[in-house]
This record gives structure tokens, sequence and C-alpha cells, in this order.
């Protein structure tokens, strides 16, 4: 149930531990937020989340959930990204879309440094299953994008080695 409010939406979880699933993992990777506002790193929002979906297109054991699925879902009640769609309602709508985890998180610039920080959350609990931070230097896009992808891809894999018999 999603109780929506002037200021924000709050969604309600539930503390039951999850139960693995039989099958691939579920996974939706949704933009990273420009924190800094940078308009000139604007093309990070979905380059960042490019990268990992890239990365994870033919892995065996996992099965990725089309973002674009979460944004309908968000249109559908009415809502764009904004301020008012907080992290928890998007963890509600990877629910709605049928994924099992969802990869999100934000970027921000300062001086010569370019930081991106993600968080897995378990879409059933709302449960922070790992959460990180990356750092580059600021005239190497790339390198945050690579090194975003490796610390996913590290989270992911050991999820599935957790949910193997």
């Amino acid at each position: 149930m999603i109780w929506y409010s002037r200021r924000r939406i709050v969604v309600p979880l539930t503390s039951s531990s999850p139960v693995a699933s039989p099958g691939p993992l579920r996974i939706s990777v949704l933009p990273f937020k420009n924190l800094s506002g940078d308009a000139a790193l604007e093309f990070l929002k979905e380059g960042l989340a490019e990268a990992v979906i890239t990365d994870f297109g033919k892995v065996p054991g996992i099965e990725l959930v089309e973002r674009n699925q979460i944004n309908l879902d968000l249109k559908e009640i009415d809502f764009e990204q904004t301020k008012y769609v907080d992290p928890s309602t998007r963890v509600e709508l990877g629910k709605i879309a049928g994924a099992e985890y969802v990869v999100l998180g934000g970027y921000q610039h300062l001086g010569n440094s370019l930081r991106a920080y993600g968080r897995v959350v378990q879409v059933q609990t709302g449960e922070i299953i790992d959460a990180f931070k990356i750092e580059t230097p600021s005239s190497d896009a790339f390198a945050l994008q690579d090194a975003l992808t490796h610390r996913v891809r590290q989270s992911i894999s050991e999820l599935k080695s957790s949910r193997a018999p």
C-alpha cells in the first residue's frame, strides 16, 4: 500500500525475511541521481545505470527487469522523478515491476573528485543489502563507471552465492 502526502510518499515495508525464490535473481537498475546538480554531469544519470545493465546483460542467473517499466509505473500513479519520489517508493515500484533487488544511488562532483554512491536493496523488505561509495578523479568518468560496475557485480555475485542450494 502506498500513502500519498504533499511532502513525500510513505511506503510501509514489511519486516519479514525474504523468501529466496528459485530461478534467476530479478534485478532492476535505476538511473543514478545527480546530487551536485551540475548540469554538465547529467549524462551520468543514465550512463552509470547503463554501464551496470550492460555488464549484467548476459550473466547467467540474473534477469534484468527493464527500468523503463518502473518509470511507466511512476507515470501511472502520476509521479515523475521528483523530490517527492523517495528511494523507498522506488523500491515499492520495483516490487510492482517484479524485481527482487533494486540497484540505485547517486553521484556528485566536488573539486577534482567524482563520487558515486550505490545501494542494493531487497524489495520485499526494503533492506539495504549492500551500500558503497566510489571516488575517482573528475577527469575520468569512465573509471567511475567501471569501478561502480565492478562493485555492483561483486555485490550481486554474493547474493547469487547465498541463494545457491
